[in-house]
């Protein structure tokens, strides 16, 4: 296993094997109220990780071992453009179908994305986004599927006044196209969906985030998520997730444990940055759907660990990281290496 802050390669070597076994057991309540209780999550074996850990092989070995153990777990696919269903979506079915195995998507193309802001783009109006939404309905079909919807845009529309980043128009157009969103993906057969709610340190009004996830459609959704591709602490997370589902007629919730294994970074020269690449992060609790919290589906790693979180023409505010959504492969070893032991996998019982 990976111990401590330092990656022991004979460690890792032993602990690799262990990467897609849930050791956690499920309980009555799991399999009576958690609709992924039994699922097996999908791992890429094309991931950036994996590719990395290929690559270095020969002349990093050490540094090879430490790639592939996040290269054995699950992570979510982003589709940001109906070109990416066509590219990543088609081919996770196909892969995930052959493994036996349910992909976690994440639904991430609104128009007005990200306040365009460092992940700015999307679907250039309503009925655009709402092509986007038919197609990946279409594709997905009867497959068993989770889907994380549109990360930041609740949270974005309750946290900002009108006018900040969208006019009235706007703001009634993204509602329109979440409901919508909510509506066709929550009505197919084998699919949960849950509603990207930010995360605990962003939104405070609680009540006025469960309306905002109502208006949304969460009605016709599994849930909502949290904490998605930032560092807010697990336990933290978990209470501020009971709160808001007892707001929001008790709905699940997911977590994203990507990257919040050291918790939250204080950039105290750029405080409002404090998300942005920060430094010394570690992945968190591995994936799994055995939680042992009655709300919390799952932990999963939603953000994919090791990709930039943005650029700024000011270097220091985002650590001289790529661009948003850029594989970063000295970031992704280093939250390898700093994992806490007591949140990777467990030894299976012999």
């Amino acid at each position: 296993m990976i111990v401590g802050a330092t990656v022991s390669v004979a460690a890792l070597a032993v602990a690799l094997p262990l990467m897609l076994i849930d050791g956690d057991t499920a309980t009555n309540a799991d399999r009576q109220t958690n609709p992924l209780h039994d699922a097996r999550l999908y791992v890429d074996p094309e991931s950036d990780a994996a590719q990395q850990a290929e690559q270095w092989q020969a002349t990093r070995q050490a540094d090879a071992t430490a790639m592939r153990a996040l290269a054995e777990q699950p992570m979510a696919i982003w589709l940001t453009s109906e070109g990416s269903l066509d590219d990543k979506l088609m081919a996770a079915l196909r892969k995930s179908n052959e493994a036996g195995t349910v992909p976690v998507l994440v639904a991430y193309d609104i128009q007005d994305r990200d306040c365009g802001l460092y992940s700015a783009g999307g679907a250039k109006n309503v009925t655009e986004y709402r092509r986007f939404i038919d197609k990946m309905a279409d594709m997905i079909g009867d497959d068993r599927v989770v889907v994380i919807l549109e990360p930041d845009a609740v949270a974005n529309l309750v946290a900002r006044k009108s006018g900040e980043c969208l006019d009235a128009d706007g703001r009634q157009d993204q509602y329109r196209s979440l409901s919508y969103a909510s509506q066709r993906l929550g009505g197919l057969k084998h699919a949960d969906v849950y509603i990207d709610a930010g995360h605990s340190g962003w939104v405070k009004d609680k009540p006025a985030l469960a309306e905002a996830l109502e208006r949304a459609g969460i009605g016709q959704t599994s849930g909502f998520s949290l904490n998605v591709s930032n560092f807010r602490p697990t336990d933290e997370t978990v209470e501020y997730g009971r709160e808001l589902s007892r707001l929001a007629d008790d709905s699940h919730f997911v977590i994203d444990t990507s990257r919040n294994g050291n918790g939250v970074y204080v950039n105290r020269k750029f405080p409002d940055h404090g998300w942005c690449n920060p430094p010394g992060r570690a992945l968190g609790h591995y994936p799994t759907t055995k939680t042992g919290e009655p709300s919390v589906d799952a932990y999963l790693y939603i953000k994919t660990p090791g990709e930039s979180d943005g650029q700024d023409p000011d270097k220091r505010k985002c650590f001289d990281g790529p661009k948003a959504g850029q594989w970063w492969p000295e970031y992704a070893l280093g939250l390898v290496q700093r994992w806490p032991q007591r949140l990777q996998p467990a030894e299976p019982e012999l």
